[in-house]
């Protein structure tokens, strides 16, 4: 990778992370005229796209990505979402399923795919997806979040607040508004 490449890909994630989306989408694309296929550069703009809610140019770039880098966990996961916004539920669920066979550790697929079972009224599978989610991350706090309302959403949120994961839930909330 070129030293121009290297020091704008720096630079527009750093953008990324104090919340300059606009001035990384500029050092992005500047990226993309000079190496149209340069994966980090179309998966940091498909991930601004999603957060745009442009879904089809997002779907572009990631899909781009996924073609370049057949394994790339994250990018399939975000496709996935991207697809779940369409409405596109077949083509969301590969991906996200894909997303798990290349990184099993990762949990925000699992995660996307209780979220998306939970949509289709699949109860059993969106409570296993949320509660694998947490065993591969037990600080993910939205898979805990998703766990309780889908709990509070078949009038089980009492038996879910005295559960083990529920008392964990519950303290950090706790311990969060002490602070």
């Amino acid at each position: 990778m070129n030293s121009f490449i290297e020091n704008s890909i720096k630079a527009a994630l750093n953008d990324i992370q104090t919340k300059k989306y606009n001035e990384a989408f500029f050092k992005l694309k500047k990226i993309i005229e000079f190496d149209q296929k340069n994966i980090v550069a179309n998966f940091y703009i498909g991930n601004l796209y999603l957060q745009e809610k442009k879904y089809i140019s997002a779907l572009n770039h990631l899909e781009l990505v996924v073609t370049e880098k057949p394994k790339f966990s994250e990018a399939y996961n975000n496709l996935g979402l991207v697809y779940m916004q369409l409405k596109n539920i077949q083509k969301a669920k590969k991906n996200f399923e894909k997303s798990i066979k290349y990184k099993t550790n990762f949990s925000d697929p699992y995660n996307n795919l209780g979220i998306l079972f939970r949509n289709q009224n699949n109860i059993s599978s969106a409570e296993q997806y949320f509660k694998k989610a947490i065993e591969i991350n037990k600080y993910f706090l939205n898979s805990y979040i998703n766990l309780m309302n889908l709990y509070e959403r078949l009038n089980e949120l009492d038996s879910f607040v005295s559960s083990i994961m529920g008392k964990k839930l519950l303290l950090y909330f706790f311990c969060n508004d002490l602070r």
